[in-house]
């Protein structure tokens, strides 16, 4: 629905898709097939994070194989992070996984990839995706069944007084804790817990990134348009890890959420559903 709106307001020469990193973008390519829009397809792209791609591997086999099936491009980004050893041992891995994928080595840092990038998809593919014959279309997968990832998310009406460093170190402690409590589940769980509060026209988000032996917390506070509150907020969050069961995972952030929410003497409520935010916000 979203494309043919944009198709039909807009009329773009190109668009730029980018699903969750639980899809298979075959899929999204083979449901745009079958629209009423004349359009051709440059080479799908995968990304993969180096310094914590061996992790991912082990933690979901089957579905880091078949993202790779499925690409033209892989891009092997933070190799600045890395060292040469470990490039080269997943650079191997790829090349077996996905023979005919052409591999990129990039930093998203660097502006010269984004050139790069463009470059390559500004040349025709050799894939002609709309001539597939539909028997020969990628086979029907559940995404998230294949991955192991456990996803929880929702939001809390907040009420109570609070200035954005309180609420930056409110939400470092309690995904501090979430985070630990996941761990003991699973020691080598990999994936992404993330909250975020607005307060003081800034919107206060705080990341845990989890690999193995990579795990690390950020805080970003970005300035948003002040609006009166009355001491009421939105916090909104979202758990995504790997072979931790469904239950256990919403038993670790609910109770993370009470405890640390109550220390601080807040009123909360947990929300029934996003639609009940005064405006729905990304994380």
């Amino acid at each position: 629905m979203t494309v043919s709106e944009i198709v039909e307001n807009y009329n773009p020469d190109i668009l730029i898709l980018e699903p969750t990193g639980l899809s298979f973008p075959s899929q999204i390519r083979d449901e745009m097939l079958n629209m009423n829009i004349m359009m051709s397809f440059a080479p799908v792209i995968t990304l993969i994070d180096v310094t914590r791609f061996t992790d991912e591997v082990k933690q979901m086999p089957k579905f880091v194989e078949q993202q790779l099936k499925e690409t033209d491009i892989i891009g092997m980004n933070k190799t600045d992070l890395s060292d040469d050893g470990k490039i080269k041992t997943v650079e191997m891995f790829l090349k077996s996984m996905s023979p005919k994928a052409r591999l990129l080595k990039m930093s998203a840092k660097d502006a010269k990839t984004a050139e790069t990038l463009y470059d390559i998809l500004s040349v025709d593919t050799d894939i002609d995706y709309e001539r597939a014959d539909s028997a020969e279309k990628s086979e029907k997968l559940d995404s998230i069944e294949y991955s192991n990832v456990t996803t929880y998310s929702g939001a809390y009406s907040i009420t109570g007084n609070l200035t954005k460093e309180e609420t930056g170190k409110l939400l470092e402690n309690i995904i501090t804790a979430v985070g630990a409590d996941i761990g003991k589940e699973n020691p080598s769980f990999v994936g992404h817990i993330k909250m975020a509060l607005k307060v003081d026209g800034t919107f206060v988000k705080v990341s845990y990134t989890a690999g193995q032996d990579d795990r690390k917390i950020e805080a970003d506070y970005i300035s948003q348009e002040k609006e009166e509150t009355d001491g009421k907020y939105d916090l909104i969050f979202l758990a995504a890890v790997t072979n931790v069961e469904k239950g256990k995972v919403t038993e670790i952030v609910d109770r993370a959420f009470d405890i640390f929410l109550s220390a601080k003497k807040l009123g909360f409520e947990k929300q029934k559903s996003e639609n009940n935010l005064k405006r729905p916000i990304s994380l």
